[in-house]
């Protein structure tokens, strides 16, 4: 990945991520799974950091 494909990861296109699953020597459907989880971690993280998340008991 490029400094600005790490600086914005939400701009990467499908034609990107096949560049990247090349260059890793991995599948298109590996880098679009990596991804969804770093998407889902941040989302995760900004709800923690801003207190929102509801307490599990």
């Amino acid at each position: 990945m490029t400094p600005w494909e790490r600086r914005h990861p939400e701009k990467i296109d499908g034609k990107r991520r096949k560049r990247i699953a090349r260059g890793s020597a991995t599948d298109p459907s590996q880098v679009n799974q990596l991804l969804k989880q770093f998407f889902e971690a941040r989302k995760i993280a900004k709800t923690l950091s801003t207190g929102k998340m509801p307490l599990f008991r």
